[in-house]
């Protein structure tokens, strides 16, 4: 299965390292990285050049200048669906993941076929226990809102 895991950059050299290294480390699905870059000038668009020159199966968009998240992310989606990706993984540069991240969104994503989406729950790293954000307010009624919650647990829909 080709998964593109697209992240976008702008001047985020001092974090963008530890994600990819993350992703390295606790990723063993056959992934490729589809970076987009809005016109850095920080280091980081080098840093992913090299990256990219390492591997040929990943990508790199250059952009001359920012045009923000949502078109970031139209123009990648644009470029990859010539691959025809069964999905795909958007996350953002400030992130980092640990082990066995990406197999419950794929087994998720193949349980439910009418789900168009599904996201992870993002904790305060130095805080598990601290949830920041659980995913999109969807008006559901087990929505867990950002705060302390020993007792959480996920449950697929």
């Amino acid at each position: 299965m080709y998964l593109p895991v697209i992240i976008l950059n702008l001047n985020n050299f001092d974090v963008i390292q530890d994600l990819i290294k993350s992703i390295e480390k606790n990723t063993q699905d056959n992934y490729n990285f589809v970076f987009v870059d809005q016109g850095s000038t920080d280091g980081s668009l080098d840093y992913l050049k090299e990256i990219v020159e390492r591997d040929s199966n990943h990508q790199l968009i250059q952009l001359p200048y920012n045009v923000g998240t949502t078109q970031g992310w139209n123009i990648a989606i644009r470029y990859i669906r010539q691959f025809n990706p069964q999905y795909y993984c958007f996350i953002n540069s400030d992130m980092t993941v640990e082990e066995n991240w990406l197999p419950p969104l794929i087994n998720c994503m193949e349980r439910h076929p009418k789900c168009g989406i599904v996201s992870n729950r993002l904790c305060d790293p130095g805080n598990k226990k601290f949830i920041q954000n659980d995913g999109a307010d969807v008006k559901n009624p087990c929505h867990y809102k950002m705060g302390f919650n020993t007792d959480f647990e996920f449950k697929a829909f």
